[in-house]
C-alpha cells in the first residue's frame, strides 16, 4: 500500500515561500535591548549586536568590553525611526544616549549626553544592525583609566590630591570609596552594589576578584 502524502502550500498561491518582513517599530526593541544587556552586564549576549565595522574597529571582544569597565549605566531615549528604505528593508532610528561613568581619578559619576544613530536591516523576522554612529552632545569627560591620573607632589601640579586618594579604597580602579563591604552586582550580601568591572590590584578586601585574575565583578 502507498502511503499518501500532502505538502502544505508554501505561499499565497501555494508556490511562492511567504516572507516575514519586520516592522519598522520592532527596530526599535533591538536597540533597547542592546543597552539592557550592557546595563546588566550581559557582555558576550550584547556583542551580538554588534555591527561588523564596529567590532572591527574594537579589534576584539575583550577590548570592546574593556571600554565598558567604568560605565555605571547606558540608557537610549528618544528613539525615533527617521526613515525606512525602499520595500522597507531597512531602517534608520535617531536617539538620545544618556551615559553615566565612574571617573578613575576621583570616583565621582561623570554624565555624558550623546547624539546619534542605528542603522538596522530587516532580516527574515527581526532586525540586524549595520552601522552606528554617535557625537557627544553635553556632559564631563571622565578619566577612564587609573593610569591616566596624575600623582600629586609638593609643588607640583598634578591634579590628584591626597584627600582624594584618602577617598578611595587602595587597590581599586575604578575608586571605591571607603566602606564596611561592597558586592558584585545581583550580589546577596549586604554592602553596597558594585555595578560594571573593577579593576583589583590590592589585598582586595571586599572579596571582588574571586578567580584572582586582578579582575573583580566579571560578568
Amino acid at each position: 500500500m502507498t502511503e499518501a502524502r500532502t505538502q502544505a502550500p508554501t505561499g499565497a498561491t501555494g508556490n511562492q515561500p511567504i516572507e516575514s518582513k519586520p516592522q519598522p517599530g520592532a527596530a526599535k526593541s533591538v536597540i533597547e535591548r542592546f543597552y539592557g544587556l550592557i546595563n546588566s552586564g550581559q557582555y558576550e549576549r550584547a556583542w551580538r549586536f554588534v555591527p561588523a565595522n564596529v567590532r572591527a574597529n574594537a579589534g576584539s571582544f575583550k577590548q570592546w568590553k574593556a571600554g565598558y569597565r567604568s560605565t555605571v549605566s547606558s540608557n537610549p531615549r528618544n528613539l525615533v525611526i527617521s526613515s525606512v528604505g525602499a520595500q522597507g528593508r531597512t531602517a534608520l532610528i535617531t536617539l538620545d544616549l544618556h551615559a553615566t561613568d565612574v571617573d578613575a581619578c576621583s570616583g565621582d559619576r561623570v554624565t555624558q549626553l550623546f547624539s546619534g544613530t542605528w542603522t538596522l536591516r530587516a532580516t527574515n523576522g527581526g532586525w540586524e544592525p549595520q552601522s552606528i554612529s554617535f557625537h557627544k552632545v553635553s556632559g564631563g569627560t571622565p578619566t577612564l583609566s587609573a593610569s591616566d591620573c596624575a600623582p600629586s607632589s609638593a609643588g607640583g601640579t598634578g591634579t590628584t590630591t591626597t584627600s582624594s586618594r584618602a577617598s578611595c579604597t587602595p587597590g581599586y580602579s575604578p575608586c571605591l570609596t571607603p566602606a564596611s563591604d561592597y558586592d558584585c552586582a545581583g550580589g546577596t550580601g549586604d554592602g553596597p552594589e558594585y555595578t560594571g568591572e573593577v579593576q583589583v590590584t590590592g589585598s582586595d578586601p571586599y572579596g571582588l576578584d574571586i578567580d584572582g585574575d586582578g579582575v573583580g565583578c566579571e560578568s
